[in-house]
C-alpha cells in the first residue's frame, strides 16, 4: 500500500448537497432580520408552552393548497418557535453567515427549501466526501487516455452474440483495455484499488447563499436555488482547507495489471498530471469564461502554494459528465461535455467549486 496525505484549500465556496434540506423552522432569521440561527428543532419543541405547542398545531392543521394564505400561516406558526428561541438561546445551535438577501428571501418565503451539504454530525465541520474526489481522479484520468489515444467509443456491442446497449461504463471499458469490443465488468475495474478518505475542514464555518442559472449576455434564468455551502478563500479572504488521503494498493494493482493488461496508469505522478491537465482546460475555457477577478485569486493562490486546480461538486458543469468529444449524433450524447452558454453563478459572478490540491507523500 503507498498512501498520500491530500490537502485542498478551497478558493470558492464547495458545494457538496447531502439530500437532505433545512425545515422551514429549523434555520431562523433573527427579528432584526440582519443574521439566520440555526437551531435544534426538537429542544425547540420542548420548550414550547403548552399554550403555544397548540396553537403551532392549530396553524399547521389550518394549511390548505393555498400559497399565499399558507405562506401567512406558515410565517405565523414559525414566529411562536422564534419567540421562544429568543427566550432560551441555549436552543440556538449556531448563527450562520448569510448575505441580506438571502435572509430577507428566507424571511419571506417559508416556502424555500435551503439545501444542507455533508457535514460530521458532532463537530458539525463541513467535509468532502471520498467519492466526489474519487470521481473528479477519475474522470481527468480517463479523458487524459482518451485524448492520448484519439479514442471515440465504438456503440455497436455484442454481448452473448447479442446487441448490446451502449453505456457510458463501456466506453470507460475501452479506454482502460485499448479495446473497441470491451465491455464493462465491475470486476475489471482498476480504480477499486485507488481509495481516498472523507476529506475533513478544520474550520466550522459555513455559508447560506443562493445559486443562479446565467444565461447569454449574463440574464438571470429560473428560480434562485438556497443552499449551504462552505467557507472559501475568495470570500472569506482567509485559509480555507481540508485534509484527507489517498492510497493506493500498488501490490494488487501490479496482480491485476498482469491478468487484465490493464490499470497500470494508477499511480501518483500520472494522476497529478491529469488533473493539471484536465483542469487547466476548464480554467481556461473560453466557453465559460470566469470572472477574472475569481480567476486571478484561483492562479494566484496556485501558483504561491504549487497546487492543482481542481473543481467539485454542484453547480460546475462537470458533475455529470467525463468526456470532451466533439461530434456529430453522438451516441449516447451525454458523452459530450461542452452545453450551452449558460452556467450556475453564486451571487451571479462566482462559480462554485474550484479548489486548489497539493498531494505529499
Amino acid at each position: 500500500m503507498k498512501s498520500y496525505t491530500v490537502k485542498i484549500h478551497i478558493i470558492t465556496p464547495l458545494i457538496i448537497h447531502s439530500g437532505e434540506f433545512y425545515s422551514i423552522f429549523e434555520l431562523l432569521p433573527t427579528r432584526d432580520g440582519t443574521s439566520i440561527m440555526l437551531i435544534d428543532l426538537n429542544k425547540a419543541f420542548n420548550i414550547l408552552s403548552q399554550g403555544d405547542r397548540e396553537k403551532f398545531f392549530s396553524i399547521m392543521d389550518t394549511l390548505t393548497t393555498n400559497v399565499e394564505k399558507d405562506k401567512e400561516k406558515l410565517s405565523s406558526a414559525r414566529s411562536i418557535i422564534q419567540d421562544a428561541v429568543m427566550k432560551n438561546l441555549d436552543v440556538i445551535i449556531q448563527r450562520v453567515q448569510a448575505p441580506p438577501q438571502f435572509i430577507k428571501d428566507v424571511n419571506t418565503n417559508p416556502y424555500a427549501i435551503i439545501y444542507k451539504i455533508f457535514k460530521d454530525e458532532l463537530s458539525m465541520k463541513p467535509y468532502i466526501p471520498g467519492s466526489t474526489l474519487k470521481g473528479a481522479l477519475r474522470t481527468a484520468l480517463l479523458e487524459t487516455l482518451r485524448k492520448k489515444n484519439n479514442m471515440y467509443p465504438n456503440v455497436k456491442l455484442f454481448k452473448n452474440n447479442k446487441p448490446k446497449n451502449f453505456q457510458s461504463t463501456d466506453f470507460e471499458m475501452q479506454i482502460m483495455k485499448k479495446d473497441n469490443n470491451a465491455i464493462f465488468d465491475i470486476e475489471r475495474d482498476p480504480f477499486r484499488f485507488l481509495k481516498v478518505s472523507d476529506l475533513m475542514f478544520k474550520k466550522q464555518t459555513v455559508l447560506f447563499d443562493t445559486v443562479r442559472v446565467i444565461g447569454k449576455g449574463r440574464q438571470q434564468k429560473g428560480i434562485p436555488i438556497y443552499t449551504e455551502m462552505s467557507a472559501s478563500h475568495y470570500l472569506d479572504k482567509d485559509e480555507c482547507i481540508a485534509e484527507g488521503e489517498i492510497t493506493i494498493d500498488d501490490n494488487g494493482l501490479k496482480n491485476f495489471v498482469n491478468n487484465y493488461k490493464l490499470g497500470d496508469f494508477l499511480n501518483i505522478e500520472f494522476i497529478m498530471k491529469s488533473l493539471m491537465d484536465f483542469n487547466q482546460e476548464i480554467l481556461n475555457n473560453k466557453k465559460h469564461p470566469i470572472n477574472q477577478d475569481v480567476k486571478n485569486v484561483i492562479t494566484g493562490l496556485c501558483n504561491t502554494h504549487s497546487l492543482i486546480p481542481l473543481r467539485l461538486g454542484r453547480f460546475t458543469q462537470i458533475e455529470s459528465k467525463t468526456f470532451k468529444i466533439k461530434q456529430k449524433n453522438a451516441i449516447p450524447p451525454d458523452i459530450n461535455f461542452y452545453g450551452g452558454v449558460s452556467r450556475s453563478l453564486i451571487r451571479g459572478t462566482i462559480p462554485a467549486g474550484w479548489c486548489g490540491l497539493k498531494i505529499c507523500q
